[in-house]
């Protein structure tokens, strides 16, 4: 722990000794006049912070996740985009919003133009966004075929393999592109949960849990778009996901029951449950501009089929009387999701500056069941109907060096909850909340011919409770688990206020945050329907904690040091220093305790550029422990990775290969506290390999510009 981080200490030390600016240069040709402007890496301009991909050494850095990982502000995994003091962030490319992330892993750094991060996303968003990366591609011309492939062979738990190839043919208006996705795949984890519960005595349940799944994923995407002029397009993106079959692969719970830390009784729960899932999804867009009008319409459609099937067989031992009971447990749990959602926006100049407004609609329905032969617990059979309206207006303006912009969007929800086709009415829930934001920025200073750039922004933003907590059925893990959901909760309301400032490749950032209603999950004693309790069995379900503040500080130092390869930078390091803090009072064992000791994360990422077109990324990572809601992480984490990447036949040809978490050390080590229980959750490190090979010929990027919608309500589901 002392080598690594004295190492992480003189790397930063280095940064700050050798840090010196190499501006990059816009030239514009105007006859015997040539006129260069000097741009910072990352500027703020109106609402975002954006920083230039195309030109940089970003270029290189792999897929678009290795990009945003690189970004001030932004943290970036392969699982979760998230915007420092924000959290998770909607992601758009070319204004059309993903839902699956594989698409960034999909997308290559090379067709990035540029990225926009939002912090307090404006009204026009649904008002669950946290906050918002914009991306946008390369405006690449040119007609014809295009092939991209790129295939990859990574090992963690086992061995992975991962197939991209995208097609796509141009001619005139028309552009029809075909993408073909696989993966093969084994992944899990090695988890040790200890639960405690302190009543008259304390009992204790802990658990092992080894899990390994094996799964195929497979998804054809089908784009078609029609270019009539500069300004009008309409177009239609269909994309199918199937998952015919995922199953345990070697997948068992150990669990020892202890009173007054004396083992009572043994279970070894073997796993051999199988899931498998659909969906469709379909976008149809129309964008065009006529006169002083831009006009963007969108319908979405989207539907879902998951089903598991559970069976578990346990063996429990009596270590008291040395009895042995052998039992199986089977359950289904089908469930069908359908969206229908439209979205319309249209813009005009007004007042010197642009009026922004619209209404974004949906319709959704969720079907959720649950059967356990065995009638160890209850059958559910539940549904969730539910329309969303929303209404939209936002207004920007520019005061001299002043930029403005203020929004209002309201939204009304109508949910009806049905258990066995039965309206439950005080399940059901009407909500009408208007959501207002704020924008300010604009230069405030020059500091060696370098203007210091700032923001402040307000938003009020919402996030809805996942169906699937909505359910109120119970799941069976084991004899000692148990799952289930909480019809009962509130929406999580959070409002916010940011301040950041950038210089050059200074970036800095402070926020605060109030936040209502929060959703956690929290363990309590198994109480059956006729009020038995079983302080032995662990109850785990979603509940609403009482309100709290937090509030976050970041500094982002990215510098471009030396010369290398091809007039690139040598050495482009970017360090980042996260602080985080709350005031939550926790319900304990020992009565309320304030958590609000602060979390710093550290953060070095190095980019080299090598001779012959050979590339090295070295990253590191530390995070101390701390508080987040009633969890309180207790041991820091840390991380090394590692890329090599190389060129070939002037760019046409890529290799790459990854080490991720290259030493073994992020281990997760956290307690969740739920008054008289404590739950220890402790999660063993992986070290990661990942080779990568691509070949792309003339490739071009798909002109599509549709945008999506019901983007919230998918998210749910």
């Amino acid at each position: 722990m002392k080598k690594t981080a004295t190492l992480a200490l003189l790397l930063t030390t280095a940064v700050g000794a050798w840090a010196q600016t190499n501006p990059s240069h816009d030239a514009i040709n105007l006859e015997e006049v040539v006129v260069r402007s000097t741009m910072p890496k990352t500027h703020i301009k109106g609402d975002a912070q954006i920083t230039r991909i195309a030109g940089s050494i970003l270029e290189k850095a792999g897929s678009s996740i290795d990009v945003l990982k690189r970004l001030p502000m932004v943290e970036a995994k392969d699982e979760a985009i998230s915007v420092m003091g924000r959290g998770n962030a909607t992601i758009y490319i070319n204004g059309r919003e993903i839902k699956d992330l594989k698409e960034l892993s999909q997308l290559q750094s090379d067709r990035i133009a540029r990225v926009e991060v939002v912090q307090n996303p404006g009204a026009r968003y649904s008002a669950s966004t946290k906050a918002v990366v914009r991306i946008f591609l390369k405006k690449e011309q040119g007609e014809g075929f295009s092939l991209d492939n790129e295939t990859r062979y990574g090992y963690i738990y086992d061995h992975t393999v991962w197939e991209n190839l995208a097609l796509n043919f141009r001619k005139d208006g028309f552009d029809i592109g075909l993408k073909l996705w696989g993966e093969r795949q084994i992944y899990g984890h090695d988890n040790i949960v200890n639960q405690n519960t302190y009543l008259d005595e304390k009992l204790t349940q802990a658990a092992f849990s080894h899990i390994r799944n094996k799964s195929w994923h497979w998804a054809p995407t089908l784009t078609l778009n029609w270019q009539l002029s500069e300004d009008k397009s309409f177009g239609m993106r269909y994309s199918y996901y199937r998952l015919p079959k995922q199953m345990p692969h070697g997948s068992f719970i150990d669990t020892d029951v202890r009173r007054n830390d004396v083992s009572m009784e043994r279970s070894m729960a073997l796993i051999t449950s199988k899931y498998s899932t659909w969906n469709h999804a379909t976008n149809l867009y129309y964008s065009g501009k006529t006169s002083d009008w831009q006009i963007d319409v969108n319908a979405d459609m989207y539907f879902s089929d998951n089903r598991t099937h559970g069976c578990t067989a346990e063996t429990v031992e009596n270590l008291t009387d040395h009895t042995t009971e052998t039992f199986n447990v089977t359950t289904e749990n089908p469930t069908r999701n359908s969206l229908y959602a439209i979205k319309a926006v249209a813009a005009h100049p007004l007042w010197g500056g642009q009026i922004t407004f619209g209404t974004e609609d949906s319709y959704s329905r969720c079907k959720n069941s649950y059967s356990n032969p065995q009638h160890i617990v209850k059958d559910d059979k539940s549904k969730i109907n539910e329309a969303l309206l929303a209404g939209f207006a936002e207004y920007n303006h520019t005061f001299g060096k002043l930029y403005a912009n203020l929004g209002l969007r309201f939204e009304h929800t109508n949910s009806n909850y049905y258990e066995y086709d039965k309206r439950i009415d005080e399940q059901s829930r009407k909500y009408n909340d208007w959501f207002p934001n704020v924008s300010l920025s604009m230069p405030v200073a020059v500091i060696k011919k370098a203007p210091v750039q700032m923001s402040l922004s307000y938003s009020r933003d919402i996030s809805r409770p996942d169906y699937s907590s909505l359910r109120s059925g119970i799941h069976y893990d084991n004899k000692y688990s148990l799952e289930g959901g909480n019809p009962l909760l509130s929406p999580t309301y959070s409002d916010n206020i940011s301040l950041n400032a950038a210089w050059k490749w200074v970036n800095i950032s402070t926020g605060f945050s109030h936040i209502k209603n929060e959703i956690s999950l929290f363990s309590e004693p198994y109480k059956t329907p006729d009020g038995v309790e079983h302080p032995e069995i662990s109850y785990l379900h979603p509940v609403e904690l009482d309100s709290y503040d937090t509030w976050h500080f970041a500094l982002n130092i990215a510098p471009s040091i030396g010369r290398g390869w091809n007039n690139q930078p040598l050495w482009s390091p970017k360090f980042v220093f996260y602080l985080r803090g709350q005031n939550y009072h926790a319900d304990t064992k020992d009565g309320k305790r304030i958590f609000n000791h602060p979390t710093a994360n550290f953060a070095l990422r190095n980019h080299f550029a090598l001779p012959h077109n050979w590339h090295l990324d070295a990253d590191y990572r530390y995070q101390t422990s701390g508080y987040f809601g009633n969890i309180h992480m207790y041991v820091p984490i840390q991380e090394f990775s590692f890329t090599i990447l190389k060129t070939w036949c002037k760019d046409k040809i890529e290799t790459r290969l990854r080490i991720s978490d290259a030493f073994n050390q992020q281990n997760h080590k956290v307690m969740v506290y739920n008054g008289l229980r404590e739950l220890e959750n402790l999660q063993t490190a992986r070290r990661g390999i990942e080779f990568t090979f691509r070949y792309k010929f003339n490739t071009a990027r798909s002109k599509y510009k549709g945008q999506g919608a019901g983007s919230s309500q998918k998210n749910r589901m």
